[in-house]
């Protein structure tokens, strides 16, 4: 692994944690597989998508971008499915994370919880 791709891996995991903890927040892009984190030094960019080869054979990929603060790509690493290593499920898990911390997932079912158990409870008319 060279000092680029550790560094690297570091920061995702780093991300991760953060994520979890609720210290990050990711937000949408125009892309729907897409979803970035502003950090003071730049962006970070965390993508999904599906490589198609001639036999028809799918491959999940994931795709994180490094910018800086003048939005130029500094560094791109991606890892697909094919590769089967912990760089992939870091990305994959991440990738999650981000997705539904930006489109507040945890929050919707949360309402929709409510909203289904709301209706149990109250007596039919």
């Amino acid at each position: 692994m060279s000092d680029t791709t550790g560094k690297l891996m570091r920061l995702l995991e780093d991300l991760k944690t953060l994520t979890e903890q609720g210290k990050v927040t990711w937000h949408e892009t125009a892309d729907e597989d897409e979803f970035r984190v502003a950090l003071k030094p730049g962006l970070l960019r965390i993508s999904r998508g599906m490589h198609y080869s001639d036999d028809g054979d799918e491959t999940r990929f994931y795709l994180v971008t490094v910018l800086n603060r003048e939005a130029k790509v500094v560094e791109e690493f991606s890892r697909s499915s094919a590769s089967d290593g912990d760089e992939f499920v870091l990305m994959r898990d991440l990738y999650e994370l981000a997705r539904r911390t930006a489109l507040r997932g945890d929050s919707l079912l949360d309402d929709m919880l409510t909203d289904v158990e709301s209706r149990m409870v109250q007596p039919r008319t």
